[in-house]
């Protein structure tokens, strides 16, 4: 209860005011205005109702102008009721039913992203709580390496516009919550401890998703806005442990994404008004997340045909052709980087798919599809020829090569601006953390385009330099992150190391890549650091014969351990993976590792 002292003298309570003229401000919380009171009109409640213990009501939605909302009808570009989202959501529903501090910045009114009420819908508590929890810390986490304005801007925004992808944060927020609390707890002994947070987030993403599908039906879902819930359920898929799931989603993403691209010029998506700079900018980082999200998945497992992956490597080669000598800006060398990546790992897969049609090693794997429980093949650094005598035919070495050429052009046009960072690290030292990262990936992927024509084991050990740079690019990346257990949303070191552990038989730059994940915990999309060790010092035991730390011993190709297959529990969460020997009586020996 609020007290106000009044004058205790004569001559003030005789003395007459005038008070100063002023508008009324209709703006304060409904609260407020029904106690006739002065409103802070603080957001999400205002401190006055806080202060002396009352509920704040929120703020009333102001009113539209018709003319201006249908200007934005008209702008805004929606997404068919049968397109691939709508399949995700379907997807979405089916299967989860079963189962560094971000400052949140804000657009001038010309360049607001969306058309967002300003009544706050906390309905209770938890919502409040995990929307600041978004807010302050996991937009932040979600980013990776660098601030992203997706997570720390465009998301929030689009959560204001739309209620089912404020339910969607919410869902992520509770999630990520219950993995960054219990890092070394699996996803259902987690989901289990963490009950009330558990089953708040299924709760919100269910309503998010039967929102999404009525959208949809609807036909009054704008493009951006199925852009950003494609990365939402993609990122609680991921974190929910639904790894199948999380990539069905994420290739749904990135077909719309480069469907709208097309569709528009210069790359731009319909649905947004390009009142400003900034809004353009978004446009373009959400287009470049779908293209990282592309290559993701195909580094990890991507089910698509090879024919699909030749359409989309012939579209990038004419893209590719017309390369700057030398590069200027940052944004356009990451960007091209990604762009040739993506042309090379199309590649890849279309050599791995073609194998398919061809007895191989992969047969004598069990295959794990009953239950709940999933059986995924990775093919990493496999092709038809592999472990036979017949040679790789001209085209494909040929196509192998013009894809390291390509990858060789980029560095040599991107050297000249990592120098100018390295010369003035202080000074751009986010810019060279950047930079660092896209030749960390480069050169991955140029390691990678040549191992998918190799035959045999050994002919990796031709990449010793390559592999102890991209040990290095990655120490120096990793020194500035915090030796604490986090989750990002992007896949930015930890397969890159995993695969590296597989095929260089250095044991000393083994050691350090493993040392890599155990000092720095954490978890990069569908990527834990702890299952990626786990399996790292099972490989080294295997080929090495338990020799010890400080070995290096000669590895022959027999003592190589061939391409995995991974089986995972998707309720559980258990994970078994397994590889194969080839004898020199070419037979075949199994091995296996469950990590529970």
């Amino acid at each position: 209860m609020e007290i106000y002292l009044m004058p205790q003298t004569k001559d003030l309570q005789k003395e007459k005011r005038t008070r100063r003229p002023h508008i009324k401000t209709k703006s304060g919380c409904v609260t407020c205005k029904k106690r006739r009171v002065k409103c802070g009109e603080e957001t999400p409640s205002c401190a006055r109702c806080l202060r002396i213990g009352l509920r704040c009501d929120g703020y009333e939605k102001p009113k539209e102008d018709p003319r201006r909302r249908n200007r934005r009808i008209e702008t805004g570009t929606s997404i068919p009721p049968n397109s691939a989202l709508s399949v995700m959501i379907s997807t979405c529903v089916s299967s989860s039913t079963s189962c560094s501090t971000a400052t949140q910045t804000h657009l001038p009114v010309d360049q607001a992203l969306f058309s967002f009420p300003s009544a706050p819908r906390f309905q209770n508590p938890q919502e409040y709580r995990f929307h600041q929890l978004f807010c302050s810390k996991v937009a932040g986490e979600l980013s990776g390496f660098f601030p992203s304005n997706v997570w720390c801007h465009c998301v929030l925004q689009a959560a204001e516009a739309e209620p089912f992808i404020f339910d969607a944060v919410l869902a992520v927020g509770a999630l990520h919550n219950i993995v960054t609390d219990a890092p070394d707890l699996k996803n259902a002994e987690a989901h289990r401890q963490y009950k009330d947070e558990h089953n708040f987030a299924l709760e919100k993403y269910h309503d998010s998703l039967r929102s999404m599908r009525k959208a949809l039906i609807e036909g009054r879902m704008e493009a951006r806005i199925a852009l950003i819930a494609c990365l939402l359920t993609v990122c609680f898929e991921n974190l929910y442990g639904t790894r199948g799931t999380a990539i069905f989603n994420m290739l749904s993403g990135v077909k719309l994404a480069k469907q709208l691209a097309h569709q528009t010029a210069a790359g731009a998506l319909p649905g947004v008004k390009s009142a400003g700079p900034t809004a353009a900018s978004i446009e373009k980082e959400l287009v470049d997340m779908f293209t990282r999200l592309d290559i993701t998945s195909m580094i990890f497992i991507d089910r698509r045909p090879a024919d699909e992956h030749r359409i989309m490597k012939d579209s990038l080669d004419r893209a590719i052709e017309s390369l700057p000598r030398e590069y200027s800006a940052l944004d356009e060398a990451v960007r091209d980087g990604e762009m040739i990546m993506a042309h090379c790992w199309h590649f890849i897969k279309i050599i791995q798919e073609i194998g398919q049609q061809f007895p191989s090693i992969f047969d004598c794997i069990p295959k794990a599809n009953t239950g709940h429980w999933l059986s995924r093949s990775t093919r990493y650094g496999w092709n038809p020829w592999t472990d036979s005598d017949e040679p790789v035919p001209i085209s494909w070495l040929e196509e192998s090569e013009r894809c390291v050429g390509e990858i060789e052009q980029w560095f040599t046009a991107f050297s000249p601006l990592v120098r100018k960072f390295e010369y003035s690290a202080e000074k751009y030292s986010m810019q060279l953390r950047r930079a660092t990262l896209a030749s960390l990936q480069a050169k991955f992927t140029l390691v990678s385009v040549r191992g998918a024509v190799y035959r045999r084991e050994e002919e990796w050990d031709a990449h010793i330099s390559d592999f102890r740079e991209i040990v290095t690019l990655s120490e120096t990346l990793l020194a500035s992150q915090p030796k604490r257990f986090y989750a990002s949303f992007e896949s930015d070191t930890l397969v890159i190391l995993a695969y590296l552990i597989c095929k260089c038989r250095d044991g000393g730059i083994r050691r350090r890549a493993l040392r890599l994940l155990d000092d720095y915990p954490r978890r990069e999309a569908a990527w834990d650091s702890k299952y990626c060790s786990k399996i790292g010092h099972w490989i080294m035991n295997v080929e090495e014969g338990g020799l010890g730390p400080l070995e290096s011993p000669e590895i022959t190709e027999e003592q190589r351990l061939r391409p995995f297959s991974i089986d995972y529990d998707s309720v559980e969460g258990s994970i078994r993976t397994w590889a194969c020997q080839k004898t020199t009586n070419g037979e075949i020996v199994n091995h296996d590792l469950l990590w529970n």
